[in-house]
Formats: C-alpha cells, structure tokens, sequence
C-alpha cells in the first residue's frame, strides 16, 4: 500500500478469505455462531458479515454492569484463543 511517500510491507495471512469471496459471510456467521453462548452481561446481535454487543444498567447498578462486561470481555478473548 502507497500513502504519500510510505510504503507499507506486503504481509500474507494464512487464516481468513479474502475480502469479497462469496463464502465470505456464510463461513463467518458459521465462525461466529456461538459467541453469544459465552456472553453473560452482553446481549450480542449477529449479522451477515458482523457482530455488535450492548449492555444496559441502571446508575445505581453500574459498578455491577462494568464488572459483567469485563467479564464478558475475558470470555470472548478465551473464546477467540479457543477457535482461532
């Protein structure tokens, strides 16, 4: 990639497909199916090609709220070294 006067290297990936491919989003809404499994705190939304988390708490409860979505955060990570 050219920006300017830089030049990126060149880096091959062995994991993923290539942006466009027609499998593209079959192959990841199969990949990405059960993240939801390992939420507690987030309620996760899929889509096609996509993913979006959300959480919601009342003032009081927030401390409890941030606690959970650490948590959550802690499983998807585990979740991510387990699948890769």
């Amino acid at each position: 990639m050219v920006t300017g006067k830089e030049t990126s290297d060149i880096k091959f990936s062995r994991i993923g497909l290539p942006q466009g491919t027609i499998l593209g989003p079959i192959l990841f809404s199969i990949f990405i199916n059960d993240l939801p499994e390992v939420l507690n705190q987030l309620t996760c939304y899929l889509f096609a090609d996509d993913n979006n988390t959300a959480a919601a708490s009342t003032i009081e409860n927030k401390q409890n709220l941030i606690d959970g979505i650490q948590e959550d955060l802690t499983a998807i990570t585990k979740w991510m070294e387990k699948t890769k």
